[in-house]
């Protein structure tokens, strides 16, 4: 568990089924410290995830805007064709590919 948090932090995903398997063995054991540390610890972890959740996976934002019909083909015409790309690098001595 410590190889674990130590490279991927204290939210690693793999933490839940380690700190799971701690909670059923001394569950099972009928150690009741130990398990209610590990509930503690489990459910933090939880909430630590659901931070992490609301962090990342926030709904992305964006801003539309729209050009108009005379920008968008303004745009286009200034855009040089292939044959003139290739005939202005011939004329210099560049190849364009």
């Amino acid at each position: 568990m410590s190889v674990g948090r130590k490279l991927f932090g204290d939210g690693y995903s793999g933490l839940e089924y380690d700190y799971r398997g701690l909670l059923r063995l001394y569950h099972a054991q009928a150690n009741t410290d130990k398990a209610a540390e590990y509930a503690h610890v489990l459910h933090e972890w939880n909430v630590l995830r659901d931070r992490i959740h609301v962090d990342y996976d926030a709904p992305l934002q964006f801003v539309a805007e729209a050009d108009s019909c005379d920008e968008i083909v303004r745009r286009f015409f200034r855009i040089p064709d292939r044959t003139e790309a290739s005939a202005a690098a011939a004329a210099t001595g560049h190849d364009s590919r």
